[in-house]
């Protein structure tokens, strides 16, 4: 009980803004579930990880999203395979894996589609993907991303989010003519 509520301090601090104090609790919540051998540890590996994302630390991030594919793929929990592999987007683009980028976006596309999941933090972090991407003159990639940010915050029911999005990739057209 006491490490999911260091969790949930994690959470609330984090949608609050306060990413030292969210990286602080979910640090100290996983570090107690790793003693304990608890369950549900990745999970606040993945929540860890989104906040390092959200700092722009990709490079600290991509292990423990590693780790946390790893595991959703032995329990076969299809929509956190597919919330790690997309994840893993903004880590890849940040240091040039365009192959690891591809192989996590064609995952990240199956996974979601299966499951059906949707999540403010897929969205969020495919526009962090598709940003780094475009950053690095890689628009064909950018443009794959934020069409699956707006699918995402379509689904969420976030016209204003989609529709920027889609603002956004009807941008890169006309550069690109």
């Amino acid at each position: 009980g006491e490490v999911k509520c260091i969790n949930e301090l994690g959470e609330l601090a984090r949608m609050l803004g306060d990413l030292d104090g969210a990286r602080d609790h979910y640090q100290d919540a996983m570090e107690r579930m790793d003693r304990l051998g608890a369950p549900d540890l990745h999970i606040v590996r993945l929540n860890l990880a989104l906040v390092l994302l959200l700092q722009r630390r990709s490079r600290e991030a991509r292990p423990l999203l590693e780790r946390s594919l790893r595991a959703f793929i032995e329990s076969e929990h299809r929509a956190l395979v597919g919330c790690s592999h997309v994840l893993l987007l903004p880590c890849c683009a940040a240091i040039g894996d365009w192959a690891g980028w591809d192989r996590h976006l064609v995952a990240a596309q199956a996974e979601l589609h299966t499951s059906g999941f949707v999540d403010v933090d897929i969205a969020e972090a495919a526009q962090s993907g598709a940003r780094e991407a475009e950053t690095a003159g890689q628009i064909s990639r950018a443009r794959q991303a934020w069409r699956l940010a707006a699918a995402q915050w379509a689904r969420l029911e976030r016209g204003d989010d989609a529709e920027a999005c889609l603002e956004h990739l009807q941008a890169l057209d006309v550069l690109d003519d």
